[in-house]
């Protein structure tokens, strides 16, 4: 079963450069996929980007336009070596912009107790209450009671299985 997180990462855009590299030595993390890109302006407005899929950023012809304000990104993991390009076009031609992120990336290991556990909200209480099923024989729970902390264990782990984190709720008006 594939667990993610999610993390927010700012990007220093750079005046003539379209192409940034996304990895551990950057990011902290190697990003599975870019959920959303906001452009913030020399103000800190963010306006949001939008994203291309691979059909029509390969259908750009000329990939190195330069333009003051940047309006799309692309994203694809690195075709050698580890990591994920991004891409924004157009390239910007000055620096007064950076590109905040929101980034789903795989969960690292955890194989020292110092080491913190990237899961996203959701998993917590799953993770939590499945650990405790997991250690209840070690502490001499009874059947009864370790089958009590399963059955919690595989509530949470289905409401964390089909939670929507991350979508937008709409308010208006009644306007009747």
């Amino acid at each position: 079963m594939p667990i993610t997180a999610r993390g927010e990462y700012t990007l220093d855009l750079v005046a003539d450069d379209g192409t940034y590299t996304l990895d551990t030595g950057n990011v902290g993390y190697i990003p599975e996929k870019i959920l959303l890109a906001n452009l913030i302006d020399a103000n800190g407005t963010e306006i949001p980007l939008t994203e291309m899929d691979t059909q029509r950023w390969y259908a750009l012809g000329d990939k190195t336009v330069t333009s003051a304000t940047p309006v799309n990104f692309h994203s694809r993991a690195k075709v050698s070596g580890v990591g994920t390009e991004f891409h924004v076009w157009p390239v910007p031609s000055d620096t007064t912009y950076d590109v905040k992120m929101w980034i789903q990336y795989k969960l690292r290991d955890v194989d020292a107790i110092t080491d913190d556990i990237w899961i996203s909200q959701e998993w917590y209480m799953a993770l939590s209450w499945g650990l405790a099923a997991y250690i209840a024989p070690k502490f001499g729970l009874t059947v009864t009671e370790r089958r009590q902390l399963m059955e919690t264990a595989q509530e949470l782990r289905f409401e964390a299985e089909n939670s929507q984190p991350g979508d937008s709720v709409f308010i208006q008006p009644d306007i009747r």
